[in-house]
């Protein structure tokens, strides 16, 4: 079976791909990942076949022209409480801001090229990120089976769907599938709003976080629940990750956050500073580190540490609440601090928070004085360490990207039995 793996220039999601990606080359299949240029690096890094195609997004110009993630429309959603069908007007007023400036901004540059990639080279199965809906259009370009891959709590596809729930009888445009059917005639590749809204899924996080009280889906399609497996990139581990810690550590990983902020960041480390008799290691660009200035000799700032071997040394973690972040750390059984920003984040801090596994502080919380408290806790309250270990048998109880990938073998071969579709030679 061949099987194309594609997302837009997120590096983070990609990464996220790259353990079931793996899993379907052990099962003997042909993997290509197909992403926008800059990724293309990151992919092979990762021991993948890359095809880069199209060109780059310019989301993340945007954010900053107009002065961060915030400001982006879409990039807000999930901020507060999720509207339901009731609240259609907004539902409307969000995804008509969500289509055009993000989920277009990151699929119109690469969807062409992708398409034409997929005629060639003919996938027998096509994975895509959770918003790269190019990968809809080019599994129907080569007549491929599909299913997307979330990377956190699926608000993309909830609100969607949620849109799609409330819309009035009198109502007809959908801004997604109106998008998308625009696009496909344009590229003659066919399109069904059936391709998204009942798109099979594969969702790496724990039920507790990712659909606590059997929470709506955002699809109805076959549902793939896949044991969380970090992957940080390619690094060399360094010595004095692989020793010990002398100290109760502490590690801070806030994503784009640092870099949003860098005088709050340097608050939050001056809080955790105040704890004393622990090491602190954070992690920041060099541009960040540079613009903190001085710091306490207990806090270390390192440009680069895999968060996968940090968090197996720490007592706690200190995070922004990415859906990769928040999983890694949950793997090894550690109470975590969250001060979310943007999208799934604050619904994530909310949910570990539930779950006993930590705390979370909004952003303009998070003063020294609350930061230091609150790691205080989770250092002190075994309660913490319990409900962290409780989430970290929750998500190793998920089956493996092995069992994943054989799942996915079978439907795509029974679909092309059904069908009469052979399989691609390379299978």
């Amino acid at each position: 079976m061949r099987v194309l793996v594609t997302t837009h220039a997120e590096r983070t999601h990609l990464l996220g791909l790259v353990p079931l990606a793996w899993a379907l080359r052990a099962e003997g299949h042909e993997v290509l990942v197909a992403v926008q240029p800059r990724l293309a690096a990151t992919g092979h890094a990762a021991g993948l076949p890359v095809a880069a195609v199209g060109r780059d997004s310019q989301l993340w110009r945007v954010r900053g022209a107009v002065g961060g993630s915030d400001r982006v429309p879409g990039l807000g959603l999930g901020s507060g409480p999720h509207p339901g069908p009731a609240d259609w007007p907004v539902l409307r007023e969000e995804l008509e801001r969500v289509v055009p400036w993000w989920w277009r901004l990151v699929n119109d540059p690469m969807v062409d090229d992708l398409v034409g990639l997929a005629r060639r080279w003919r996938p027998d199965l096509v994975l895509w990120g959770a918003v790269t809906f190019a990968g809809v259009l080019a599994a129907r370009a080569a007549g491929a089976a599909h299913a997307r891959v979330l990377f956190g709590v699926d608000l993309a596809g909830r609100l969607h769907a949620a849109y799609r729930r409330g819309r009035p009888p009198a109502v007809r445009e959908d801004p997604l599938v109106d998008w998308l059917g625009r696009t496909a005639d344009r590229l003659g590749t066919g399109f069904d709003a059936g391709d998204v809204l009942a798109a099979p899924t594969v969702d790496p996080l724990p039920p507790s976080l990712g659909r606590p009280d059997g929470e709506r889906a955002g699809s109805t399609g076959p549902l793939h629940p896949l044991r969380f497996v970090p992957f940080n990139g390619d690094g060399t581990l360094p010595a004095w990750l692989r020793r010990p810690p002398r100290r109760p550590r502490v590690g801070v990983s806030l994503g784009h956050s640092s870099a949003d902020d860098p005088a709050r960041f340097r608050d939050l480390l001056a809080g955790l500073a105040r704890l004393g008799g622990l090491e602190v290691v954070a992690t920041a660009p060099a541009e960040v580190r540079r613009a903190l200035g001085p710091l306490p000799e207990a806090v270390r700032v390192e440009p680069f540490v895999p968060l996968d071997a940090l968090a197996a040394t720490c007592q706690v973690v200190v995070d922004h609440g990415g859906g990769g972040t928040v999983c890694t750390v949950a793997r090894h059984g550690v109470p975590q601090l969250v001060v979310p920003q943007h999208y799934d984040e604050p619904v994530l801090a909310a949910r570990i928070e539930r779950a006993g596994a930590g705390l979370a502080l909004a952003p303009e919380h998070a003063t020294p004085a609350a930061v230091h408290d609150a790691v205080q806790r989770l250092l002190e309250e075994e309660r913490f360490r319990a409900g962290a270990a409780a989430l970290r048998r929750e998500l190793l109880a998920m089956p493996s990207a092995r069992r994943v990938a054989a799942d996915l073998g079978a439907g795509v071969a029974a679909a092309q039995a059904a069908t009469g579709r052979a399989a691609s030679a390379s299978s």
